[in-house]
């Protein structure tokens, strides 16, 4: 092929010749028995992020000896988790660790992640900062920042290069870095030293790279190993041993080999159906825009960063804004299309607005888009009126706290498990990924009144 491994092209990687995630994650002491007990594999809808699905990917790679990391098909969906927190369903879970997350915030569906994390018996956070999702933890332990632990990245296990540097102060404090908190917990938990020989990560990055011949000062010192792998570049690691067009894997699964083309439009095909709404008024809602200096839903706390980019911005365009009365910079309160199907008012600490400020884009008309990531720290301890408390009483700052967060109105059920539809079918899901609905969502647009 005239496109492959050529200057300018693209590059099939080679294994690491150094020690590959996949070694790293111990995954073949798995038992079956755990697996199983996998919330992906309780239905139909993972067929290919599953262990049956990874088992028959690294099946085809075992064929070339290459693996790749257990990881990559295996996770679970986090839908599934918040409805084993929120109803038993299959079975309950009870506990949580979150690590370098912010679920509250950047997980779809905030009143539904909400909801799982109040009824979790433990919830455990290692963070750096009191995040949103901090405030809900049983424990926080507080992470080496990244000046105080040692770099390495090495594409996740799957290319024959890493690279990394030292730690550029001791960590302060009682700050730890994560290897070193899931090394202790894993030891506390039973598991063999032997799969934790290195007490700090220093020691672990020179035990990954000690198969290229470094030790640890020199890999530090050159910055970067690999390069060594004997793999062939030509093994496309198919089950035809060629470029597939059309994914035989899909196929053996079922399902479609091939992306098809998906025309459609959420709001015009349910609003007639599903919404109260006058159909004039529905806008389209897409989300995911993000602004520096953030990044996802960090360094919201730090004063020179918000001086940079102070308010979260909702895009429409000059003739949808015309339409609304709206101007640039307005505060705009958007909410979800009211939709038959859910509760009224009485649900409880339902959550279904938030405030933006307008921006005039050339954004095409009828649909707008909302920041993502934001959420207000300094909020976490304001004063609270009597109102509030009477709404949640258990954390009357969370309104305050979420005020422009849009996964209030993103979705995340996959089988009527979140705050919004209560039926059972293919459309709870993003049609073209498959998972929770961050795009196409059916909304409503008007000035806010700050002083209201």
């Amino acid at each position: 092929c005239g496109f492959v491994n050529k200057p300018g092209t693209c590059y099939i990687n080679k294994s690491p010749s150094f020690m590959s995630e996949y070694e790293l994650e111990c995954s073949d002491m798995l038992s079956d028995d755990a697996k199983a007990h996998s919330l992906n594999t309780q239905d139909d809808l993972c067929k290919l992020q599953s262990y049956a699905g990874y088992d028959k990917l690294s099946s085809i790679l075992a064929k070339y000896g290459k693996s790749f990391p257990m990881r990559y098909l295996t996770s679970t969906i986090p839908a599934y988790v918040w409805r084993a927190a929120s109803y038993g369903e299959p079975y309950k879970i009870s506990s949580l660790i979150i690590n370098a997350a912010n679920p509250l915030v950047t997980y779809a569906d905030t009143n539904t992640v909400r909801k799982a994390f109040e009824k979790l018996d433990l919830i455990i956070c290692i963070d750096s900062v009191m995040s949103a999702s901090a405030v809900y933890s049983d424990y926080i332990l507080p992470v080496a920042l990244a000046f105080e632990r040692p770099a390495f990245q090495a594409f996740g296990g799957v290319s024959d290069f890493c690279y990394g540097g030292p730690s550029i102060i001791k960590p302060l404090y009682e700050r730890k870095s994560d290897y070193e908190i899931f090394r202790e917990l894993g030891l506390a938990l039973g598991q063999p030293s032997e799969l934790w020989p290195c007490e700090t990560l220093d020691e672990e990055i020179e035990r990954v790279v000690a198969k290229c011949g470094f030790d640890y000062d020199a890999f530090i010192e050159l910055g970067y190993a690999g390069g060594l792998s004997e793999d062939n570049i030509y093994d496309y690691c198919t089950q035809t041993g060629k470029i597939e067009l059309a994914s035989s894997i899909l196929k053996d699964l079922g399902e479609t080999p091939v992306a098809q083309n998906i025309a459609y439009n959420f709001v015009s095909t349910f609003q007639n159906e599903h919404y109260d709404s006058p159909q004039n008024s529905i806008l389209t809602m897409i989300t995911g825009a993000r602004t520096q200096p953030y990044w996802a839903s960090c360094y919201f706390s730090i004063e020179r960063f918000r001086k940079m980019h102070p308010r979260p911005m909702i895009e429409m365009s000059q003739s949808t804004a015309d339409k609304l009365g709206l101007k640039e910079g307005d505060a705009c309160v958007i909410k979800a299309a009211k939709d038959k199907f859910l509760l009224d008012d009485s649900c409880g600490k339902l959550v279904l607005d938030i405030v933006q400020y307008l921006h005039i884009s050339n954004i095409i008309d009828d649909v707008v888009s909302c920041e993502y990531g934001w959420w207000y720290p300094e909020k976490i301890n304001a004063p609270v009126t009597k109102k509030e408390i009477f709404y949640d009483f258990y954390n009357p700052h969370f309104k305050k706290v979420h005020r422009s967060n849009v996964n209030l109105l993103s979705r995340c059920d996959l089988h009527e498990v979140g705050s919004f539809c209560l039926q059972k079918d293919e459309s709870d899901c993003d049609q073209l990924f498959g998972t929770w609905i961050y795009n196409g969502i059916p909304v409503t647009v008007e000035k806010y009144n700050e002083e209201g």
